[in-house]
């Protein structure tokens, strides 16, 4: 009896072992496949031909040798040609800002918070 009690306890602890190997070797192949999928996403790849951002732009960045005209654009955009060969602008002048009138005095001691030793 106490044999097939041994004999029962060790195919049970076989089993279990058999399981818990089979559970990691799964595990590390898992991993193990992940790192091998991850990895392409760190490789090196052909660099790609480099545009230059000043194509878009109007090509005022490079230079080369061309007047730049693109602030004589943006102030000739802001002007109406009035017919006579000058310039009007395109919105009316502003009115100047009205300057703050400077009030008198009145009395030193008229309203307002008042400390103690001012009484």
């Amino acid at each position: 009896d106490d044999e097939d009690n041994a004999q029962k306890t060790s195919e049970g602890r076989l089993k279990q072992h058999n399981n818990t190997f089979n559970l990691t070797m799964k595990s590390s192949l898992a991993i193990f496949a992940l790192s091998v999928t991850a990895a392409g996403a760190f490789q090196t790849g052909p660099a790609s031909p480099r545009t230059s951002s000043a194509l878009g732009m109007g090509g005022f960045l490079e230079g080369r040798g061309a007047k730049v005209t693109i602030r004589d654009d943006e102030d000739n955009a802001m002007w109406f040609d009035d017919g006579s060969g000058g310039r009007v602008p395109s919105e009316p002048k502003k009115p100047d800002p009205k300057k703050p009138v400077k009030n008198e005095p009145e009395s030193k001691k008229s309203g307002g918070f008042k400390f103690p030793w001012d009484k």
